[in-house]
């Protein structure tokens, strides 16, 4: 057995302990141990320890701090790029186009003075492009339309009270047809900050363009032999017109960028048109002009879908 002494300072056996004073870095390693200079390497391992000053940590620290705030702005940007602000919106909605007021009057008239629509519940179809400038507050684009048709059925039923009822009567017309496109603004009010449902107030003005439309019929008695008799009125260019809408839309967000709604809107216009008439009929020896005004006035249920990006 060899004959062993260690150190009585710190009872160090077989470790060295070396300090680097110009990095400031302490190692520690093992010694291959012999018995006649364990004592000796023992000693001088003691000696280092007690002799260096205390090892500053101001460096780590600083190190720690800086990975820190790499670490945060790097997560920052990555956040960043994953969840973008979807500003823009785009919403396809569809429904029911109800008529108001002269649009939805009933007349059967064939003078030029009559500006009754005859119009029935139809249809009415939106693309609505929405971009957000704020928090709540955006900007958005209506390019759509709406048909309705004539009642034919009235025009029908007036036309035989100036008969009988054995009188049979054929009736076609055209369909009330408007295009439209309006800028305007909405505000977005969500129910709260973790509600999945939202309110959209709109209001849009912009311009819409249609023709009144015409219509012909033609009656006949059963058994009676002879061409039937026949009427027509054909369609009648209306110039571009100012129109504007307010309207009001629920949503409910489905994922981060899909959608529902349901919405209710009231659509506005007021197209007119100079025309000529003969102020002395049934004689036609003075020709006057006037302006008559039309309503495209209508009530707007609708549903859709909408997807931000």
């Amino acid at each position: 057995m060899p004959d062993w002494q260690g150190c009585s300072s710190c009872h160090l056996d077989c470790i060295s302990v070396l300090l680097d004073r110009e990095s400031e870095t302490l190692s520690i390693r093992t010694i291959p141990w012999s018995v006649s200079e364990g004592a000796k390497h023992c000693l001088m391992a003691c000696k280092a320890v007690k002799s260096s000053p205390e090892i500053p940590f101001i460096k780590m620290k600083h190190i720690a701090f800086f990975l820190f705030l790499l670490f945060s702005v790097l997560a920052t940007v990555v956040a960043k790029a994953q969840v973008p602000d979807e500003k823009f919106s785009v919403r396809i909605e569809a429904g029911a186009s109800i008529p108001l007021g002269r649009f939805a009057h009933k007349s059967f008239s064939a003078t030029p003075h009559d500006t009754s629509g005859n119009a029935v519940v139809g249809l009415s179809a939106d693309a609505v492009f929405m971009y957000q400038l704020k928090k709540s507050l955006g900007v958005s684009l209506i390019i759509g339309g709406s048909i309705n048709k004539q009642d034919e059925e009235y025009l029908r039923n007036e036309i035989k009270k100036h008969g009988s009822d054995q009188m049979i009567v054929n009736v076609n017309s055209d369909n009330w047809k408007v295009f439209k496109v309006m800028p305007g603004v909405y505000y977005s009010i969500p129910f709260s900050s973790a509600s999945r449902w939202e309110l959209t107030p709109m209001i849009s003005m912009g311009f819409c363009k249609t023709k009144v439309p015409g219509f012909s019929y033609s009656y006949y008695y059963p058994g009676l032999s002879g061409p039937a008799s026949a009427f027509s009125k054909g369609k009648e260019n209306l110039p571009v017109t100012f129109c504007y809408s307010a309207s009001l839309a629920i949503n409910y967000q489905l994922s981060r960028r899909l959608f529902v709604l349901a919405n209710a809107n009231y659509f506005g216009a007021s197209p007119s048109q100079e025309y000529n008439y003969y102020a002395d009929w049934p004689q036609t020896t003075e020709l006057a002009s006037a302006k008559k005004h039309y309503s495209l006035a209508s009530a707007n249920l609708k549903i859709g879908a909408g997807i931000r990006f």
